[in-house]
């Protein structure tokens, strides 16, 4: 967390500001301070100028028509973007003036790219950008620029204390190099970092004259300017090269996304095709009645029923983009859901000889999403069943409190280690504890039974029995239908 989180704008247009206002908190949800004078504007910085890592500032104010403002921001040590309507003053003035960036607001696409710049801002402070450079004139130009705009900036003379600079510093995400240095060169030295760093890790931009762009290009950079150059055009690249970087980096968080709910799509098949798979075992046998046939037969149905909504629930896009997935509340009894999918889950209890017992309170009507809530009960059960040892028995228990349904799945196996106990419910999670009978395990299971039961306002946990097994507890909140 950045101490400065705050974005102050500084406009006396209210249609612009009410614009820039909730288009910055609808985008970011970012806290925005307004002031409409400069007077205004120095009540809120002078308490705490620190608060603030953009300003966005008008240039012609009702006490302040000649850019005192941003004068007044600048030197207050916060970053200042221009946003204004006049042309009383040249850019390159402005620029000079120690500015971070300038917008008039006539410019197609004005506000949408102030709002993009405020985005841009408050992430650079986590990127790092490393200038490689033999005149020290440039190295500081090029640094200053960038520090207006939040970057952290690193310095570099040569092809040593580059290399140097990164082998120190890990948040180094963009390089800036030119080509004519002692002990080395850019083109070769993009070549090289290339080789080393991969392209969502590192992005290279080359510095010469003209006639270099293209070897930079083909040893690997991503851009290229051409010097001399205005601090406007190094920003826009800069930042370019910065979005890439965010953009390859949210790819790879849904990547993530993706991947966990397809595993959970493979985990929580297993138990539906497992008990299909040996309710068709049990239908082959010679000594079964007609009617337990049929109760077989509706079981093996019932299942094809819920991994088909399973399927719909865990591979809709939406939800695999937004990383979590909508609730569809219905009116459910709770003793008679955790009863139908106990009945489901006997088979395999069956294949070990171990026992369920349940001791239910008072059944009650509640609002609850069945297909989920199926996983927690599937999964815990499932869970009590792999780490029990063939004979065994597990308790199912429900409680009904004036506000709370509990249920408790307690199992007769070894219990589990502090380190597994600690690390339970995350994502992928592989304890080590064994199960009894060489059943696999995908590390999925609880931290699915945690996000399900915490979206739907509840609570999971474990705690152990006083002899030692293991006891997870789930507290959802009554919701009458």
């Amino acid at each position: 967390m950045h101490p400065a989180n705050k974005v102050l704008i500084i406009e006396d247009s209210v249609t612009f500001s009410t614009m820039l206002h909730d288009s910055i908190v609808e985008e970011y949800g970012f806290e925005v301070d307004i002031a409409s004078t400069l007077a205004d504007a120095r009540k809120l910085v002078i308490t705490n100028p620190k608060q603030y890592f953009i300003a966005i500032v008008d240039l012609h104010l009702p006490d302040a028509v000649h850019g005192e403002a941003a004068f007044f921001v600048v030197d207050s040590g916060i970053p200042t973007l221009v946003f204004t309507g006049t042309n009383d003053m040249s850019s390159e003035h402005l620029w000079k003036m120690g500015i971070a960036d300038y917008v008039h607001k006539d410019t197609p696409n004005s506000l949408p790219y102030v709002v993009w710049a405020v985005g841009r801002f408050n992430a650079n402070r986590d990127i790092g950008v490393l200038v490689v450079d033999d005149m020290h004139t440039v190295r500081q130009h090029i640094e200053r620029a960038l520090r207006l705009q939040n970057f952290n900036v690193y310095l570099a003379q040569n092809v040593e204390e580059a290399y140097q600079q990164l082998r120190e510093h890990s948040a180094i995400r963009i390089v800036i190099v030119d080509h004519f240095m002692e002990g080395g060169n850019g083109i070769t030295l993009t070549g090289e970092l290339t080789e080393h760093y991969s392209y969502d890790a590192l992005e290279i931009i080359g510095m010469s004259d003209s006639g270099l762009s293209t070897p930079f290009l083909k040893a690997g950079a991503v851009d290229f300017l051409h010097k001399p150059f205005c601090n406007e055009e190094l920003l826009c690249r800069i930042n370019h090269s910065a979005d890439r970087l965010d953009t390859y980096q949210r790819l790879h968080a849904l990547s993530q996304v993706k991947n966990r709910f397809l595993g959970m799509a493979a985990h929580d098949l297993r138990n539906p095709i497992g008990a299909i798979k040996a309710s068709a075992a049990f239908l082959a046998k010679d000594s079964i009645s007609d009617q337990r046939r049929f109760q077989v037969a509706k079981m093996i149905n019932s299942n094809c029923s819920d991994m088909l909504a399973l399927l719909e629930n865990l591979l809709d896009i939406s939800a695999i983009e937004s990383g979590h997935q909508e609730l569809n509340l219905v009116p459910c009894q709770f003793n008679e859901l955790i009863s139908h999918r106990l009945e489901v889950l006997r088979f395999h209890a069956d294949d070990k000889n171990i026992v369920l017992h349940t001791h239910f309170d008072d059944d009650i009507e509640t609002s609850i999403d069945v297909i989920k809530f199926s996983q927690v009960i599937d999964n815990l059960v499932s869970n009590a069943i792999k780490f029990s040892p063939p004979e065994g028995d597990i308790w199912i228990k429900t409680n009904l409190s004036d506000t709370h349904f509990r249920l408790q799945v307690i199992d007769s196996g070894p219990g589990l280690s502090d380190s597994d106990s600690a690390n339970l419910f995350q994502p992928f999670c592989k304890l080590s504890a064994k199960s009894t009978k060489g059943e696999k395990q995908t590390g999925l299971g609880l931290s699915i039974a945690k996000s399900v039961v915490e979206a739907l306002g509840g609570t999971i946990f474990f705690k152990r029995t006083v002899d030692g097994h293991s006891r997870f507890v789930v507290d959802v909140v009554f919701s009458p239908p």
